[in-house]
């Protein structure tokens, strides 16, 4: 099991005690886009999103965090944009995606990724 450090204060503490260990990123974004991160956050307020968050974000923000329309619009209407990460491995569903552009009503874009800084962050893991 590996998983990033802002998932939980006690993160590290919870991933020892199952035999888990901390990759040296924050969240699954920043596995992704590594220092490229930086760069898109200067560019506009951005919320990201994988295909799995796509994916499950029915049970997400409206069963999980109890999100309505007016909840949805309140909390990302903080954001310039959503940037959908496509790493080409699941095939994004564009009626999904639609759907859920109309419930966040912020513009969705998608920018393809590759695995290239999971791959470093993962041989770092491995040989450290």
């Amino acid at each position: 099991m590996i998983i990033g450090n802002q998932c939980h204060p006690e993160m590290e503490q919870i991933a020892a005690e199952h035999g888990g260990r901390v990759i040296q990123a924050k969240s699954c974004i920043e596995m992704l886009l590594g220092e490229k991160m930086a760069e898109l956050d200067a560019e506009a307020k951005t919320f990201y999103l994988t295909s799995g968050w796509l994916e499950n974000w029915r049970k997400i923000f409206m069963e999980g965090l109890g999100w309505d329309a007016v909840d949805a619009r309140q909390n990302f209407g903080y954001y310039d944009r959503i940037l959908l990460l496509d790493t080409g491995i699941v095939p994004i569903d564009d009626m999904n995606l639609l759907e859920f552009y109309d419930y966040a009503q912020v513009p969705v874009e998608t920018i393809p990724v590759d695995l290239d800084n999971l791959r470093k962050l993962l041989e770092q893991l491995l040989n450290g």
